[in-house]
């Protein structure tokens, strides 16, 4: 490890030494010259070249195309882009890669149908399952996972959907009735008996199973952290080989809308094994699997002391809690009640002692990277018990240095902005959720809604924000991320501009994983991650489509990973 780390520091130092000196440009020369470009660095000191050199997968040199010339020798790769824009690599700093799906299941209902739309209602989605239960084409044992929205969640039948109405449609197969945001889940009994969930199990740390009436019996609703023990127990049952066939189209997906890195938190499978599935097949991008654990006692475990070496391609690093739901099943936690349900305010995860223990871990340890804390916090009384737990326990300058995450952070509002830049806290922004401001409104009214979800007064107030999807069994189009920050259909006034928007789904989510001095810009001594597009997505022209923007050439530590040139 050392010895790897010093080749990587004296590697930095010689190209320190050589980059864009013409004179000395004899001394080096490049593997690859992209030139004849628009290349957007996500260096805010010098923004766009047209040109840069990369020498074993390190950006040699940006400029002009003549002087990136000078590092051409006759072994050196020339791309003419031909006018194209390049930019850095995207890093999507938040993502659930691996569907919850298991072998042989079957999804009835899919969300690019009805996304943003509401959705099926509760009649509408039992009358499905239902149906595709007497399907002589499905296999009787298959299982069935149904995704609904808000025409489900929001239908004032849905409160009486347990178990027992689902075992009276589909008594023997695992039925999963799951919300698209991933917080909401209703199981039958068969899928109680599959994960190995007694009627009357002790409910799990972090979340709770619901219960009939005046009885310790499951009815099958689980919150919060059950729905994750369900995961966990389900994915312990699957094979290694399963995972990695899914992961493989998704990976060709990624690269081919230049997606390079990705900071996936894989719920329900340990740190050790996730590793051990990427290493085991060809990836082609940058991973940091980001942990997931079931109590405070498994997070002091998942990481020994070992120094992270920032050339290799998987990384496992991070810690994930998450304490709050989401504005969809109405379980985000407020500081005011919900204006469609009134003397409701959502519910928080963890105890006041819990959580303050959680908020102190990350203060220990030295290895930084290993032990950065992301919390999920949506509404505002989840981030303020954070806010209010971190000033508890240590000063600010110290917290700066621990970059703490937050994950969604919708509900920052106005009065915390300086408390987080003071903090370096990173809010982990997801433009795929501004399409619901419908839900939004409804939620909480029209005062609070007119601050909800904030990009522009964030990055105005010093806070650091990245981009990410959080999509949840698959990935999400980059440029839709962008199109949508730039046009944020909740909350315009929050709007960021192209470049903004690129500097933090690239160098943004860099900086969220103690990375921004290897990768996230194109700039000398940073790793060659960057991506050529097929469209010129700064030209006003093109911004309503911007969404059908394609890679032509993805490279990844200067190694092609997706060519369509």
């Amino acid at each position: 490890m050392f010895r790897k780390t010093l080749s990587f520091l004296l590697l930095l130092l010689a190209l320190s030494t050589f980059f864009v000196s013409t004179s000395n440009s004899t001394l080096i020369k490049a593997d690859k010259i992209l030139y004849n470009g628009v290349i957007f660095t996500s260096n805010v000191n010098n923004p766009m070249v047209e040109a840069l050199a990369i020498k074993s997968g390190y950006i040699l040199g940006v400029g002009t195309t003549v002087e990136m010339m000078n590092f051409n020798g006759i072994d050196t790769q020339l791309f003419d882009l031909e006018g194209r824009v390049a930019i850095p690599g995207f890093n999507d700093s938040h993502i659930h890669f691996l569907p919850y799906d298991v072998p042989g299941s079957i999804r009835i209902t899919h969300p690019e149908e009805f996304v943003p739309g509401p959705g099926p209602n509760v009649a509408e989605v039992m009358a499905l399952i239902q149906e595709k239960n007497v399907d002589p084409n499905i296999p009787p044992d298959a299982p069935f996972f149904v995704i609904v929205g808000e025409g489900f969640i929001d239908d004032p039948a849905q409160p009486s959907i347990n178990r027992l109405s689902i075992d009276a449609i589909a008594p023997y197969r695992p039925v999963f009735i799951q919300g698209v945001a991933g917080h909401y889940l209703v199981v039958n009994s068969a899928t109680l008996f599959v994960a190995g969930i007694s009627d009357t199990e002790a409910n799990p740390f972090g979340g709770y199973y619901e219960r009939f009436e005046g009885t310790p019996i499951i009815n099958g609703r689980l919150q919060q952290y059950a729905i994750y023990d369900v995961v966990k127990r389900l994915r312990g049952m699957i094979p290694d080989e399963y995972f990695q066939s899914q992961m493989a189209p998704l990976f060709q997906q990624l690269v081919e809308w230049g997606v390079t890195s990705i900071q996936d938190i894989p719920i329900g499978l340990s740190s050790a094994r996730y590793e051990n599935i990427l290493k085991t097949m060809p990836v082609p991008i940058r991973v940091r699997n980001v942990a997931f654990p079931f109590s405070i006692e498994e997070s002091h475990n998942i990481y020994n002391t070992t120094v992270i070496n920032p050339t290799d391609k998987i990384i496992s690093a991070g810690i994930k809690w998450i304490t709050d739901g989401t504005q969809q099943e109405s379980y985000a936690a407020l500081t005011q009640e919900y204006y469609d349900n009134p003397g409701w305010y959502g519910e928080f995860s963890f105890s006041n002692e819990d959580f303050s223990q959680m908020v102190a871990d990350g203060l220990t340890g030295w290895n930084l990277n290993k032990q950065q804390r992301q919390f999920h916090c949506v509404g505002d009384q989840a981030i303020e018990n954070l806010l209010t737990t971190m000033s508890s326990s240590a000063p600010d300058w110290l917290w700066s240095l621990r970059r703490v995450t937050i994950a969604h952070a919708d509900m920052i509002g106005p009065d915390m902005i300086a408390d987080i830049a003071a903090k370096n806290i990173v809010p982990l922004k997801f433009p795929s959720q501004f399409i619901y401001p419908y839900v939004w409104y409804s939620r909480l009214g029209a005062e609070r809604f007119s601050t909800v979800q904030p990009l522009k007064s964030l990055v105005d107030g010093g806070v650091k924000i990245s981009l990410a999807s959080d999509m949840l069994g698959g990935v999400w189009n980059p440029f839709l991320t962008l199109k949508l920050a730039v046009a944020h259909p909740t909350n315009p006034a929050e709007a960021l501009d192209l470049p903004t928007a690129i500097i933090a789904h690239t160098l943004g989510g860099a900086y969220a994983e103690y990375m921004e001095l290897f990768k996230g810009s194109l700039q000398p001594g940073r790793f060659a991650d960057l991506v050529v597009l097929d469209t010129n997505i700064f030209d006003p022209a093109n911004f309503m489509t911007i969404e059908n923007t394609r890679s032509v050439l993805t490279l990844v530590g200067g190694n092609i990973v997706y060519n369509n040139l």
